[in-house]
């Protein structure tokens, strides 16, 4: 889902290194929140990681 969305925004880039791009970047995400004492929602979290995961494929740099 968005290892996809994100092969077709970086076609050059492994697809093995977005997946394990989206995977520590989620894991990082709960980390935080559980650190953080979750004082947001389960949902409000899971829509910060895909709110910020789709600002990265949607606007891709130009290097």
């Amino acid at each position: 889902m968005v290892a996809d969305d994100l092969q077709e925004a970086y076609p050059t880039i492994p697809a093995s290194y977005l997946q394990h791009f989206v995977v520590t970047n989620f894991i990082e995400t709960l980390t935080w929140w559980l650190k953080k004492g979750q004082t947001y929602t389960e949902d409000q979290v899971v829509r910060f990681y895909f709110e910020v995961m789709e600002m990265t494929y949607t606007t891709p740099l130009d290097i």
